[in-house]
């Protein structure tokens, strides 16, 4: 056989694979149209079959999970009883005014107000704080704070994150625990130059409010009040 009848035998039976190949594609094409329009059917039909009070199981939507998120909730349960105590206390939407601000009373209206978000997450391994507050007297402030539970030290730790006009920051900040129903974290920072004791405590927790107070140690042991905010569910 020469090579011109080689190609053209080549050629034709190119042809001959294409059009096979073309041919599948169609079948392929209308069975998965039909299997879509099936599934459509049985979809509908399963509906059909529900009670009207009764509504699909659905899982939750990533959008649905920033909402939890947002709002406060969780679907984790507290990996501790600890854990749990703390979300018990501080989980939840809140609006926050602040009423104290460098050691002095603020004027009605002029202190920080925002709101806060707190949210057990991490398989209810932590708690999650953040909120953003602005006023005439401090300024705006943005903060995002962690808080878990240390099981061999048998305390609670803190990273804290806070940002205002000025500054920006992040840090391990403290050891937390509970002194009845009083929540306290004890740390220290460095305040005109020298290391000075801190301490934010958390009182007045009832299932709707809690108070917030920053306390700085005035060098004779005494812990003054420095900034004060209260929290009220929303």
């Amino acid at each position: 056989m020469d090579d011109s009848r080689w190609i053209k035998w080549f050629a034709i039976a190119t042809a001959a694979l294409i059009a096979v190949l073309v041919a599948l594609i169609i079948v392929l094409a209308i069975n998965a149209q039909h299997l879509n329009v099936l599934t459509h059917s049985l979809v509908d039909l399963r509906r059909s079959n529900q009670p009207s009070s009764a509504k699909p199981e659905q899982s939750p939507t990533p959008t649905a999970l920033l909402s939890l998120l947002a709002r406060g909730e969780s679907s984790d349960s507290a990996a501790s009883p600890e854990m749990a105590r703390l979300a018990k206390a501080l989980a939840g939407d809140w609006n926050t005014v602040e009423i104290v601000q460098n050691g002095q009373p603020v004027p009605e209206g002029a202190g920080r107000r925002g709101t806060t978000h707190v949210v057990l997450t991490g398989g209810g391994t932590v708690l999650v704080s953040e909120g953003h507050s602005v006023g005439t007297v401090g300024g705006d402030l943005r903060w995002f704070i962690t808080t878990w539970w240390d099981r061999d030290a048998k305390i609670y730790r803190f990273l804290t994150c806070f940002k205002t006009s000025t500054d920006a920051a992040c840090e391990l900040r403290g050891t937390a625990h509970w002194d009845g129903d009083t929540f306290v974290n004890d740390y220290d920072e460095m305040i005109n130059g020298k290391p000075t004791k801190l301490q934010d405590i958390w009182t007045d927790i009832t299932p709707n409010s809690h108070t917030l107070t920053e306390a700085h140690d005035t060098g004779n042991g005494v812990m003054k009040p420095y900034v004060v905010s209260r929290d009220t569910r929303q």
